[in-house]
């Protein structure tokens, strides 16, 4: 994956119909994560990001990258995708797999399940070995 490029991450499943940004409001720390279908005028990059030099994926409108954090009160000890501050934490960096065409945390591997804070559709972010990256 080329640092620096603009993508979307699909969700797997559900058709590859949902992608992963922020909510409108939400430029805050420890803010969650959103799956919802790909928005036609993102003017502003709710749903769009980038490697940055140090293999963290960056969110365009926030300038905060993905992290996570056990903060589901509906399920507890389970690491929920958050934004994070850009402090160049090893756990919080992420690689791409060219073969898979999947992202996925170097610390936690591609096998790592990952759940929105959702907790009523139980929908997965990323299942398995990390997000679908848009061709």
């Amino acid at each position: 994956m080329e640092h620096n490029r603009l993508f979307y991450i699909r969700q797997i499943g559900d058709d590859g119909k949902k992608y992963v940004g922020v909510t409108s409001n939400s430029s805050q720390i420890n803010s969650h994560l959103t799956v919802e279908p790909k928005k036609a005028n993102d003017y502003d990059g709710k749903q769009v990001w980038y490697f940055d030099d140090n293999n963290q994926l960056v969110n365009v409108f926030t300038g905060h990258l993905i992290g996570y954090d056990n903060s589901d009160p509906g399920l507890p000890g389970v690491p929920v995708l958050m934004q994070k501050p850009n402090e160049r934490s090893p756990e919080f960096q992420w690689a791409y797999d060219t073969n898979t065409k999947r992202i996925y945390n170097k610390v936690k591997g591609q096998d790592a399940e990952w759940w929105p804070h959702y907790q009523n559709d139980r929908a997965y972010i990323v299942v398995k070995k990390g997000a679908h990256q848009d061709p």
